[in-house]
């Protein structure tokens, strides 16, 4: 906020504040309620109403850093996109090794006539004495 002014109800000064820096004069009168871009400022002009009484109108004049602020939310949304591509690209090559290598194993050993002993190694003794299903083709299990 750089400076701020309350009128009275005749459009007096009633009060006023100003940061130390700003340039801008009080307006002599208040506006009618509006809302602006004035340069780099946003002003404000709104009265205060009572019972449908006008007491008096407040005057606000505060920074407004529109192309600074939005600058700022765009290199934050740069930051999040190339996060989120990392992210990504890491999920979907981890992704390819446990999903792609086994379809790719099928794929060469139907191009190699269609013997899967190649996809199922031969079953471990201990697992034939107690039944296992390791290395058993899923189409022989189910």
């Amino acid at each position: 906020m750089s400076s701020a002014a309350v009128y009275n109800a005749r459009g007096a000064l009633f009060a006023t504040y100003a940061r130390k820096d700003d340039p801008h004069a009080f307006p002599k009168l208040p506006e009618a309620d509006n809302v602006r871009v004035d340069e780099r400022d946003l002003v404000l002009f709104k009265r205060i109403v009572s019972d449908g009484e006008i007491l008096g109108t407040v005057y606000l004049r505060a920074d407004y850093e529109l192309f600074p602020r939005v600058y700022d939310y765009l290199g934050i949304a740069a930051v999040v996109l190339i996060a989120a591509m990392l992210v990504a690209l890491l999920m979907s090559s981890w992704m390819q090794n446990i999903v792609t290598r086994p379809i790719l194993a099928i794929a060469q050993v139907a191009r190699e006539g269609g013997r899967p002993a190649r996809l199922f190694p031969p079953r471990r003794e201990d697992e034939r004495r107690r039944g296992g299903n390791a290395g058993r083709p899923l189409s022989t299990t189910c």
